[in-house]
């Protein structure tokens, strides 16, 4: 019989989303190395971000790291319709936005307004 919630594989979940791994650890991610992220996922698959296990974006990944960017933010933009900031999470429904706003800080309302303007 299958259990609710399914058993999900918190050590490994990136290991198959690069692209959200490089948002997790936003503070060390350069731009250049996610832009060849994005740039390699691209070449496999349609420009449409994959959602991870939980149902996260790189959006969702990006805005609840524990140092978001706002360059990377607007990278992610570049190649990413601004639709996929409206994409819920499958455990709490939340959009990448709810995210950033729940633990709301001066620092953080430049991303805000990034994401409010797109």
């Amino acid at each position: 019989r299958d259990s609710f919630p399914p058993k999900l594989d918190v050590v490994h979940r990136f290991d198959s989303h690069p692209i959200h791994k490089l948002c997790y650890y936003a503070s060390t991610t350069t731009k250049e190395e996610l832009r060849q992220a994005i740039a390699n996922h691209q070449s496999l698959t349609p420009v449409q971000p994959v959602q991870d296990q939980f149902g996260m974006t790189p959006f969702h990944v990006l805005l609840s790291s524990p140092a978001p960017r706002q360059d990377l933010l607007l990278l992610l933009l570049e190649y990413y319709p601004p639709s996929v900031l409206d994409f819920k999470s499958h455990f709490g429904g939340k959009r990448a936005v709810d995210y950033l706003s729940s633990r709301w800080n001066l620092l953080q309302q430049g991303l805000l307004q990034t994401v409010l303007r797109a």
